[in-house]
C-alpha cells in the first residue's frame, strides 16, 4: 500500500519524470533525501516499472489511430502471431470480455498502411479469427498515461 507521500511522489514524476529531485523536493515541501530514498524504493518494488518520453503522433505525421477487435481461437492466434508483440504499429493489446476477445491499438502514418496491416494479419490469422470489427479514431479527446490512485487521492 502506497503511503500519502509516495502517492504525491509518483504523481509529480507521472506529471514530468524529467524535474530533479530537488524541483520535486521544492513542490512538494519535502527533503530531497526523502525524495530520493522513495524514488529508488518504488523502482526497486516495481512501482515505477520506467522512464519513457512521450512522443507527439502530429509532429510525427502518424495520423491513424486504430483500434481492432477479434473473435476467434484466442490461444491459437496469439501463438501464431507472435509478432502482435512486437509490430512497433501495435500499441496496445487487451484480452476483453463481451462479444469479442481481443482488443487491439494501433498506429499508423496513413490508411494505405493500416489497411496493408489489416489484410496481413487476417492473412496470417486465417481460419482461427471468426470476427473482426475495425474502428478508426477521428478526433482524440482524451489521452493520458497518468495512472488514477483512487478515490482518497492526495490534494
Amino acid at each position: 500500500m502506497l503511503d500519502e507521500k509516495s502517492v504525491k511522489i509518483l504523481k509529480e514524476i507521472q506529471r514530468d519524470s524529467k524535474q530533479t529531485i530537488k524541483e520535486i523536493a521544492r513542490r512538494l515541501d519535502m527533503r530531497p533525501s526523502t525524495i530520493y530514498d522513495r524514488i529508488k524504493m518504488l523502482e526497486k518494488d516495481g512501482v515505477i516499472d520506467r522512464y519513457v518520453a512521450l512522443l507527439n503522433d502530429e509532429k510525427l505525421k502518424i495520423e491513424i489511430v486504430g483500434f481492432i477487435l477479434i473473435k476467434g481461437r484466442t490461444i491459437r492466434y496469439l501463438n501464431k502471431m507472435p509478432s502482435l508483440y512486437t509490430d512497433p504499429h501495435i500499441a496496445e493489446i487487451w484480452g476483453v470480455t463481451g462479444d469479442y476477445d481481443m482488443l487491439i491499438k494501433t498506429r499508423f502514418m496513413s490508411m494505405r498502411e493500416f489497411s496493408k496491416f489489416l489484410i496481413s494479419l487476417r492473412e496470417q490469422l486465417g481460419e482461427d479469427i471468426f470476427e473482426t470489427k475495425t474502428l478508426i479514431s477521428t478526433i482524440k479527446l482524451k489521452e493520458t498515461t497518468e495512472r488514477p490512485f483512487g478515490a482518497k487521492d492526495p490534494p
